[in-house]
């Protein structure tokens, strides 16, 4: 019987799988806001392939995410800055790109500006691992490697919160 690797092997660096997560009773999240504001967009093309991509992000932290009101609230603004393939931001006619990049900002009380903002970057590696004897590579399609960067952009920002939903709290 032969045995199938997925060669897709996805290492999102900086993030983990994780289940949602709940936050302590005292905040809640009551916005989280995903947008692009792609640096020099005349060199990158990503949004004309990807034109949904902020909306899907948004979609995948809402489910990792509880939204809710309370007495300390936090809105998040998530902005995407760079959407790219190896450093190249003109992607491909193929539309790969393996890296997500941008920034976490934390707003609380309905202030205008963040009490905390965060870098954040996910990166996909794909095929670079070796195949064991036996085994047989396929690579991913496009909409599976873009679900995957997609999720995983999410999972990494949501993985975040806890801890900085608390420290904000704090302040």
């Amino acid at each position: 019987m032969k045995r199938i690797q997925n060669s897709a092997m996805i290492a999102l660096l900086g993030t983990t799988l994780l289940a949602p997560f709940a936050i302590a009773d005292e905040v809640m999240v009551n916005e989280i806001d995903v947008d692009a504001a792609l640096t020099a967009p005349e060199d990158a093309n990503a949004l004309l392939y990807y034109p949904d991509i902020t909306e899907d992000i948004e979609r995948e932290i809402v489910k990792l995410v509880p939204i809710g009101e309370s007495d300390e609230s936090v809105s998040i603004q998530v902005n995407l800055d760079k959407i790219s393939l190896d450093g190249d931001t003109m992607l491909p006619d193929s539309q790969e790109f393996n890296t997500i990049e941008g920034v976490i900002a934390f707003y609380r009380d309905g202030r205008s500006s963040p009490v905390k903002s965060l870098p954040m970057k996910v990166t996909a590696v794909t095929g670079a691992a070796p195949v064991g004897e036996g085994f047989v590579t396929i690579e991913p399609s496009t909409e599976d490697f873009y679900g995957a960067m997609v999720v995983g952009f999410a999972e990494a920002v949501a993985d975040q919160l806890p801890e900085e939903l608390r420290d904000i709290v704090r302040r």
